[in-house]
């Protein structure tokens, strides 16, 4: 899911007492604060209890300040955000994971419970000043989300928390992650020309879940002219049928994409590598 555009105005919002506020009551409470289409995510998550994750400011008030000096997205009260090397001078700041400065890829070694694959928020500019905000849906890691960023053309972009606190609402779509308490929001004011963009490997509108399968030597497809659909005759988990593939002596799986009965999608084989289903 995502969304890009000209930028009009952008704010943070925090609720740090319970019941806390979701993302859907947000946009309900500010649509018509300013002039354009009012996007709603997720911010900085933070913890309003003793343990700061991230570097977090709202209004000059410092909410959150894990590193003493952190790149993010900061402005003050009239201005657009733009990618600062610390929140010191700006009286709004949100910094995650600082992903591109200036088109140059930042070090994305955060540990292995950041890096896992997970439906990601990110937001970020390109060189001519397009906003984009998105919730990827794809299981992404959060290099495989720079490398989407990277072809989308972002040369400012930083990637928000993962999982559960991934939250989006325009209006009408709404992604509200897997529950997890959301503390802070980004609020984005778009021009109204702006519309959904599919970018590289767009299925951002469809959840496929990735098993994290492990695969053997794989051949990369030189040209693709057609779509094979193929019935696997079997209902078994997607883990099973990677395992009775590789019993056959194939690398892994054969399809690229697996689809159950209840409509769940599982990535199989990595799209751009040969199948095994058909010849």
């Amino acid at each position: 899911m995502i969304y890009s555009g000209k930028l009009l105005h952008a704010e943070l919002y925090d609720d740090s007492t319970y019941p806390y506020t979701n993302v859907r009551a947000v946009w309900e409470a500010n649509r018509d604060k300013h002039p354009g289409r009012l996007i709603v995510t997720n911010a900085d998550w933070h913890d309003p209890g003793p343990k700061p994750i991230g570097n977090y400011k709202i209004d000059g008030r410092v909410l959150s300040q894990q590193y003493a000096s952190w790149p993010g997205f900061g402005w003050n009260a009239g201005e657009l955000p733009h990618m600062v090397r610390t929140m010191t001078g700006v009286d709004n700041f949100v910094g995650t994971i600082p992903a591109l400065i200036g088109g140059e890829r930042q070090s994305l070694s955060y540990g292995a419970g950041v890096e896992r694959s997970t439906t990601r928020t990110w937001f970020g500019a390109d060189a001519a000043g397009e906003w984009y905000v998105e919730v990827t849906m794809g299981g992404y890691t959060v290099e495989g989300i720079v490398e989407r960023m990277e072809d989308l053309g972002i040369v400012d972009g930083i990637v928000l928390d993962g999982s559960g606190s991934s939250q989006w609402y325009d209006g009408e779509r709404h992604i509200t992650g897997d529950g997890r308490t959301v503390y802070s929001y980004l609020l984005l004011w778009f021009e109204e020309t702006g519309e959904d963009k599919p970018g590289k490997g767009d299925e951002m509108s469809i959840d496929i879940i990735d098993a994290g399968l492990e695969f053997g030597a794989l051949t990369k497809r030189t040209v693709t002219d057609r779509i094979i659909l193929h019935h696997a005759a079997g209902n078994g988990s997607v883990e099973s049928v990677h395992n009775y593939h590789k019993s056959l002596g194939w690398s892994g799986i054969g399809y690229h994409y697996y689809v159950r009965k209840d409509g769940s999608i599982y990535r199989g084989r990595p799209e751009e590598m040969v199948g095994g289903h058909t010849s």
